[in-house]
């Protein structure tokens, strides 16, 4: 019974935002709380209860999209969020008229929220889609570039970008070598980030973006491996091997990025095989391997000896 009644009082809130010249404050709250409720509403409830209120939370979702202000865009995207993993694939009715309005939040850099939400959701709609998400996955790719070249974004949602093209790779598979070119120089442009005097927030944010480039060029090399394309992957593999060189030397680097690095080194030993031989002889990847096998950590030990025989499979093989 609150459903219905929080729609009608939205829609009326709406109807008075756009019969006005000027902006209402308390409207504009009105609205931002009952997009709120709603949030807790979808995400909360099982789709016994919301199945029948789906599109009309859409519907009033885009609404408050089109003529609200940036509280309110905030609320309606964390609202289309739950949305998207309630429905997941079926999602993919609502992306005409969604698709514009994401673009546009995705453009909006310096509204950080509202813009950090949106790549959020992006990543959402492409995992619930799958590889569904080709008819928009060209308008995406080139937003996520841009975001990644922004000078006004801030820092800190760039990794958030990565990650996202990294699930658009996992999504596509093979298909998404189209891309591969552009992504990748952009990925390698990332990798160089570094500065002279770090502080801890420096140090915090560098982890975050080598762990994100580490993920998404794994998730990169999985996705094509997956369409028996990995052999376009190869040009890319001295680039990806000196960031994880850096990682390894780097007396900052958290546990978590060793993880994602000796990882990496085992899915390539592992993608590759024979060919990979050369690859995981080098001095330095041999230097990474022994140092995390030895690591303090368990799950960095792990992941690095389960890499060494990876690599020792591929040095067989050969």
């Amino acid at each position: 019974k609150l459903i219905p009644h929080m729609l009608k009082r939205l829609e009326m809130s709406v109807n008075k935002s756009k019969n006005s010249a000027s902006s209402d404050t308390n409207n504009v709250h009105i609205q931002a709380y009952i997009c709120g409720t709603l949030v807790v509403c979808i995400r909360k409830l099982p789709m016994s209860i919301l199945g029948s209120f789906m599109d009309t939370f859409m519907l009033a979702f885009l609404e408050v999209l089109k003529c609200g202000t940036s509280v309110c865009h905030e609320e309606a995207l964390l609202g289309i969020t739950e949305v998207v993993r309630k429905a997941k694939d079926k999602c993919m009715r609502y992306m005409k008229a969604f698709t514009p309005l994401l673009l546009k939040s995705l453009n909006n850099v310096l509204e950080v929220r509202v813009c950090g939400i949106a790549i959020g959701l992006a990543g959402d709609i492409v995992e619930a889609l799958g590889p569904k998400i080709k008819p928009i996955a060209d308008n995406l790719v080139q937003h996520f570039l841009n975001l990644l070249q922004s000078a006004d974004l801030m820092r800190d949602v760039k990794p958030r970008v990565i990650h996202a093209i990294g699930g658009m790779a996992l999504a596509l598979g093979k298909e998404f070598q189209r891309y591969l070119r552009h992504v990748m120089g952009m990925l390698q442009k990332m990798a160089l980030y570094k500065f002279e005097d770090p502080d801890e927030d420096d140090i915090e944010f560098m982890n975050q973006l080598r762990e994100s480039l580490l993920e998404t060029y794994t998730s990169i090399f999985a996705g094509l491996s997956d369409g028996n394309a990995q052999a376009i992957f190869r040009p890319y593999v001295d680039s990806v091997w000196q960031l994880i060189c850096v990682v390894g030397k780097d007396e900052d680097t958290e546990d978590s990025v060793l993880i994602s690095a000796v990882s990496l080194v085992g899915d390539i030993a592992k993608g590759f095989g024979s060919q990979a031989a050369g690859l995981v002889s080098q001095p330095a990847i041999q230097e990474l391997l022994h140092k995390t096998r030895r690591y303090s950590n368990s799950k960095v030990q792990e992941r690095a000896r389960w890499a060494q025989a990876e690599c020792q499979k591929a040095t067989a093989m050969h």
